[in-house]
């Protein structure tokens, strides 16, 4: 199946009848992405971060991979500066997300504040 079938489904199948939503505005979509911590239900939207997350393995890895293909892996050492730096890009990443869902409704920004709350407390 591609890319495309999969999140299609995800979307139209998946997502509804976990919420019971359909269709499943996009907004919605967005908040379900979010960590149950903030206020979703942790359901990734792997459209959005599927090329994000290629690259920062591709990145991580890179050494590794140099050294397997050497046949040569004591000459591995982990790049620490690479990997903090991905994780850098990663958490702002997910900050432009929940910075794009602030243009929700003033409800719907109520109810993702009030699920944030409880997520964080259980």
């Amino acid at each position: 199946q591609t890319k495309a079938v999969k999140i299609k489904r995800l979307k139209q199948q998946l997502i509804p009848s976990i919420t019971g939503i359909n269709p499943t505005p996009d907004v919605l979509r967005e908040v379900f992405s979010l960590s149950p911590k903030n206020g979703g239900l942790g359901i990734i939207n792997p459209s959005e971060t599927a090329d994000m997350e290629y690259q920062f393995s591709l990145q991580i890895n890179s050494s590794l991979i140099d050294a397997i293909v050497e046949n040569n892996v004591e000459s591995f050492h982990p790049k620490a500066d690479v990997i903090h730096k991905a994780k850098l890009k990663c958490k702002a990443a997910k900050k432009r997300a929940q910075e794009e869902l602030s243009s929700c409704s003033k409800e719907l920004g109520r109810q993702i504040a009030l699920g944030s709350e409880k997520g964080a407390s259980s």
